[in-house]
C-alpha cells in the first residue's frame, strides 16, 4: 500500500481512538470510495470492529467521494435515530 494511504489509515486509527465511542450513545461506520463506494464497516460503536475494517481498507482507481458521502448519508439516514444528535460526515 501506498504511504498515502498508509497515512490516511494512521488518520482514521487516531480518530478512532480519540473519538471513545458511547455504547449506549455513540456509532461510526467506515465508508471508503474510489470508482464506487463501499461500506467496510456499518454504524457501531464496537471500536474493535472499527479497527479490523481498517485493516481491511484496499486501494483502487478513482476519487469519487460524492458516492463516498452519498454511501455514508444513506448508511445515516437508514439508521433512524429521531431525536438524537446530528450525525457527523
Amino acid at each position: 500500500m501506498k504511504s498515502w494511504a498508509l497515512a490516511a489509515l494512521a488518520a482514521v486509527r487516531g480518530f478512532l481512538g480519540a473519538a471513545r465511542l458511547t455504547p449506549a450513545a455513540d456509532r461510526a461506520a467506515l465508508v471508503t470510495f474510489a470508482e464506487t463506494a463501499t461500506v467496510v464497516q456499518g454504524l457501531t460503536s464496537d471500536a474493535a470492529l472499527l479497527e479490523a475494517a481498517v485493516g481491511r481498507v484496499t486501494t483502487g482507481l478513482g476519487t469519487r467521494i460524492d458516492r463516498g458521502l452519498g454511501t455514508a448519508l444513506d448508511l445515516l439516514s437508514a439508521a433512524g435515530r429521531a431525536g438524537q444528535a446530528q450525525p457527523v460526515v
